[in-house]
């Protein structure tokens, strides 16, 4: 069912730092898609939030890779 009412939401990568944010202007438009990376920052103006996307992550470590799979 859709909820017009969203205009925004954010999925957050588990396995790497990254943040796939999918906003719309109003509940008829279409959804635009933007990634976002270390160096970026998520803003959420609606709600007067902007936080870097390092700080999210700030105390996540992830696994390292197995070179044998790369």
């Amino acid at each position: 069912m859709a909820v017009p009412s969203i205009r925004r939401y954010v999925i957050l990568e588990s396995t790497s730092v990254g943040l796939t944010v999918m906003e719309r202007a109003a509940p008829n438009e279409v959804w635009r898609t933007t990634v976002l990376t270390i160096e970026d920052t998520l803003q959420m103006p609606e709600i007067g939030v902007e936080i870097p996307v390092i700080e999210i992550y700030e105390d996540i470590r992830f696994p390292e890779k197995d070179a044998a799979s790369a």
